[in-house]
């Protein structure tokens, strides 16, 4: 074998080495969560004597931590939530692929808390395709409304945090605004189109899977955006995610909390994965909420 065939399979055995690597680490984060707080200030919230706390789920994909996910069930019942925030894709859009983990999880919380279901692209799939999901979205959907649970496909509804009514947006954005390797502008007057404006003296959280279209949420007047779907960006390298569900690089909006202007997003990175198993110092993430009058901060 020549120098150039061997540096061949040098390069090979040290990509496959890498790789396995990859995989190791992957498969260890994966099996744990943490629990990320943030602290929500706003003047409206004021009359409430004490903070009010709300957990938000992102993205499981049937995931579960512990014998029916009692583990995660844990952690949120520590937390004592006054309701619980779904950011989305709590399933995995595969014909024939489970259901009932996320269906069990989401009713087991829905006997303890208010719950207030945002779809993702998943739920959104299946939905818009019921023959080629096997009709799974519609036993799923059953199940969720046989425990008391709306799916909010483009629909708003009221959730009190403590002695505050805030407005709940459930937003579930067309097909096209998820395409691979592309990303398409969403119009200045897409929700708009979907929601009435925002009333400015009344708090708006706004549950939108996708936080790509941040600039649009913040324009519509949601106060707080709650949002997934980019798994922390699969790979995590010096506080940033590396890939987008888009199969892009470095996206914008990853993890954690940002602003424009006094309009907030917290992005979660979720807690399962699906086509692309992985989370390299990137784990598995259930974020909590607390609510207090004046301002907005991190903890």
């Amino acid at each position: 074998m020549g120098t150039a065939g061997m540096i061949i399979v040098v390069v090979i055995f040290a990509a496959a080495a890498a790789l396995g690597l990859i995989l190791l680490i992957s498969n260890e984060e994966r099996k744990s969560f943490v629990v990320t707080h943030y602290t929500v200030r706003d003047a409206r919230f004021s009359e409430n004597e004490r903070p009010v706390t709300a957990v938000v789920i992102a993205d499981l994909h049937n995931h579960s931590f512990g014998s029916g996910n009692a583990k995660l069930l844990h952690a949120i019942d520590q937390a004592a939530p006054e309701a619980v925030f779904v950011a989305g894709d709590l399933v995995v859009a595969i014909p024939g692929h489970e259901v009932m983990v996320a269906a069990d999880f989401i009713c087991k919380l829905a006997k303890k808390y208010p719950v207030y279901y945002g779809v993702g692209n998943h739920e959104y799939r299946m939905a818009l395709y019921p023959e080629k999901y096997q009709h799974q979205y519609a036993m799923y959907d059953r199940l969720l409304k046989e425990a008391g649970i709306e799916m909010m496909h483009n629909s708003r509804t009221r959730a009190k945090l403590g002695n505050v009514w805030v407005n709940v947006y459930g937003l579930e954005i067309d097909r096209e605004y998820y395409k691979r390797f592309s990303h398409v502008s969403m119009r200045a007057d897409y929700l708009l189109s979907l929601f009435p404006k925002p009333p400015a003296d009344q708090y708006s959280i706004l549950l939108a899977h996708n936080p790509d279209y941040f600039s649009a949420y913040a324009a519509f007047g949601a106060d707080l955006t709650l949002s997934g779907h980019v798994h922390g960006g699969l790979i995590r390298l010096f506080g940033r995610g590396l890939i987008s569900p888009s199969r892009g690089l470095f996206p914008k909006y990853s993890s954690g909390r940002y602003t424009i202007g006094e309009r907030q997003m917290i992005v979660s990175r979720g807690l399962g994965t699906h086509t692309l198993p992985i989370r390299v110092c990137n784990r598995p993430e259930l974020v909590v909420l607390h609510f207090e009058g004046k301002g907005l901060e991190n903890t």
